[in-house]
């Protein structure tokens, strides 16, 4: 499966691209108000106060890990589902889409 190299790379940082359970889409939680809506969007509240990622530099650090549990959790929802999760916690988001298949179909 074909990975975006920009997700795990050391200058990686805000916007990162994640596999749902039937499509892809991006989401930045770079500040702290997003990231807080990320985890409440995902329905991890813990991971507001996890060492590794309780402040923006640990985040940074540890961009791999965020990177692992968040798409763990994206790949058990519908784009749908997280598009509109991750909206109503005002988190910066988009659908990627498949040339294809969805852009074709989106009002946008």
């Amino acid at each position: 499966m074909y990975r975006a190299p920009g997700n795990r790379t050391d200058r990686s940082y805000g916007d990162m691209v994640y596999q749902t359970k039937d499509g892809w889409i991006t989401c930045g939680a770079v500040q702290p108000k997003e990231w807080k809506g990320l985890c409440l969007a995902l329905n991890k509240p813990e991971w507001m106060e996890d060492e590794r990622f309780n402040t923006q530099q640990k985040r940074s650090l540890n961009r791999s890990a965020r990177y692992e549990v968040t798409e763990e959790v994206l790949k058990t929802l519908t784009t749908e589902e997280a598009i509109a999760r991750l909206d109503a916690n005002d988190v910066p988001n988009g659908i990627i889409h498949h040339p294809r298949t969805r852009v074709l179909d989106d009002p946008q």
